[in-house]
C-alpha cells in the first residue's frame, strides 16, 4: 500500500535529485533511503521481506559472531545442558524412593 506525501525540500537538494536521481524516480529513492534508515532489523517484519543479499550478510556476521565467540558459547551450551539434566533428574519418578 502507498501513500501520497507532499514534502519540502531546498532549491538545491531537488536540483540535485533531478540531476542525480532523475524526475520519474525520485519518489522510489526517498523511499528506499527512508526504509533503510527507519527499518527495525529487530522486528520480525522486517526479514520476512529482506533481500537476498541482506540475509546473506545477516547470516554471515552472525557467523563471524558465533567463530569469534565460540568458546564463551561452548560453556554457555553446556551450562543449560547440565540444567537441563538436573531437572529431569529431580522430576524423573523412576529416580524417587519409595
Amino acid at each position: 500500500m502507498t501513500k501520497k506525501l507532499t514534502i519540502t525540500v531546498s532549491d538545491e537538494v531537488y536540483k540535485g535529485l533531478h540531476r542525480r536521481v532523475g524526475r520519474r524516480r525520485i519518489s522510489r529513492f526517498i523511499n528506499d533511503l527512508a526504509g533503510e534508515r527507519l527499518a527495525d532489523r529487530n522486528s520480525p517484519e522486517y526479514w520476512l521481506s529482506a533481500t537476498e543479499r541482506e540475509l546473506s550478510d545477516a547470516y554471515a556476521q552472525q557467523a563471524a559472531y558465533e567463530a569469534g565467540h565460540a568458546d564463551k558459547i561452548k560453556e554457555e551450551d553446556e551450562a543449560w545442558l547440565n540444567g537441563l539434566i538436573g531437572d529431569v533428574l529431580r522430576t524423573d519418578p523412576s529416580n524417587e524412593k519409595g
